[in-house]
């Protein structure tokens, strides 16, 4: 008997009952389909699989787009599967949600055909989702997959994720796509690289839109106590979303947050980040034109020579605890002075109140650097800041090559950055050791 006649194999499996058993008899019966799927395999052989529209545009998000536009189309070329078993073990996935790959033989297969086809849930069957692999465009949907099947680490994986690439997200406009639930999943996190106020925006925008009926839940999450007082009063509560008495606890708490006295509440509890991260425009002055950001966001290089008003920073902002990247100059200038690399506390005004290891005939005149080193191409870079000891140090492949500059008492909130000058000069992100192998 030919593959393609073969009905789904349940044995050995829990029993489907009702609705789900009668979908999974559906599967390759000629009679009652109303579209052919077939592949060519590496023979040149035809195989033909026959199912319905329904039960793929609900089960798939590639074929619901497809039927969306096409939804007369009688037959589906799927011209990246070659080999028929891969194909069987695919639709009869989508049918079953039993994993059926020949005991391993085709896990690769089946691998490559939900990277192609989009079939997130096939990949977490197969073993195949970690962090990794997630991006801006499929976190939702693993994120509610995991949800469904309380799986605990993948859930945790994609609000990290989130977290990490929320400021983004935000600005692309895909997170007024979120739904509420996910929305309350991260405003509860520790864990955002964003400011509190873009985040408060962003949800007036959210609610808004959708027309929630209840805000209050939403906005009382919302750390008011990370938004400095002016803009609490001229901003935030004309909007009328934050309630009286949360405002009076964030100015009782402003009166008292320089004397020892600790306050008590989420409300108050600054918002970290992942100390890994990645290269973004800065935004929020002139758009990057002369950069170019590649090798999934962590490499920059400079297009042409220009001034170092344009910079680009990291994606995470640093608020507690102690933080620490490297950096390899793949490529720079022989007279190396453009060249910066340090941290800023204002992404707005970066030419300010930064501190950085500067390349050979930089001395920091004009721009209040302080001149930690040289470095050469082929250098790393470490940088560690550290909250709890007031301090941001530099080394150099590995090595101590600053006594640590004490972290201004107006730095409370930092991101790591790279000023670049020359054209072609290149940098990238490498990864991160730990603290105690460096050498003092």
């Amino acid at each position: 008997m030919v593959l393609n006649q073969l009905k789904p194999d349940m044995k050995n499996q829990e029993p489907l009952v009702g609705l789900t058993s009668d979908i999974a008899d559906l599967f390759n019966d000629k009679e009652t389909s109303d579209v052919t799927l077939y592949i060519i395999d590496e023979a040149n052989q035809r195989h033909d699989f026959y199912c319905h529209k329904f039960v793929l545009a609900a089960r798939n998000a590639f074929f619901d787009n497809l039927f969306s536009l096409d939804g007369d189309s009688k037959e589906v070329f799927i011209d990246k599967i070659k080999i028929q078993e891969v194909m069987y073990g695919f639709l009869n996935y989508l049918y079953t949600n039993v994993l059926q790959d020949g005991e391993g033989k085709y896990r690769g297969g089946l691998i490559a055909a939900a990277d192609a086809y989009e079939a997130v849930h096939l990949k977490v069957q197969c073993g195949q989702i970690d962090k990794s692999k997630l991006t801006n465009q499929n976190w939702v949907e693993m994120l509610k997959f995991a949800l469904k099947h309380q799986e605990e680490e993948l859930i945790n994986d994609c609000l990290e994720f989130a977290g990490e690439h929320i400021e983004e997200y935000i600005t692309n406009g895909e997170a007024l796509k979120l739904d509420r639930e996910t929305i309350l999943l991260l405003l509860d996190r520790d864990s955002l690289s964003i400011d509190e106020l873009t985040l408060f925006e962003f949800l007036k925008t959210w609610v808004e839109t959708h027309g929630e009926k209840e805000p209050q839940e939403l906005f009382s999450k919302i750390r008011i106590c990370l938004v400095d007082l002016k803009t609490l009063k001229t901003i935030v509560m004309p909007t009328g979303y934050i309630s009286k008495e949360d405002y009076l606890s964030a100015v009782e708490y402003f009166a008292i947050r320089d004397t020892d006295e600790e306050p008590v509440g989420k409300m108050h509890k600054p918002r970290s980040s992942s100390t890994k991260f990645h290269w973004v425009n800065n935004h929020e002055s002139t758009p990057i034109k002369n950069y170019s950001i590649s090798n999934a966001s962590r490499t920059v290089t400079k297009e042409l020579t220009t001034t170092w008003d344009l910079i680009v920073h990291s994606s995470s902002v640093l608020v507690r605890g102690i933080s620490y990247w490297q950096i390899r100059l793949d490529s720079i200038n022989n007279d190396r002075s453009g060249t910066v690399i340090g941290v800023v506390n204002n992404r707005k005004h970066p030419a300010t109140n930064y501190s950085g290891i500067c390349g050979l005939g930089m001395t920091g005149t004009g721009y209040n650097a302080q001149d930690c080193g040289s470095f050469n191409k082929g250098d790393v870079v470490g940088v560690v800041v550290d909250f709890v000891k007031d301090a941001i140090t530099f080394y150099k492949n590995g090595k101590r090559c600053s006594q640590g500059h004490n972290v201004p008492s107006k730095m409370k909130r930092i991101w790591a950055v790279v000023f670049l000058y020359y054209s072609s000069d290149q940098i990238s992100l490498v990864d991160e050791y730990a603290l105690n192998e460096l050498k003092n």
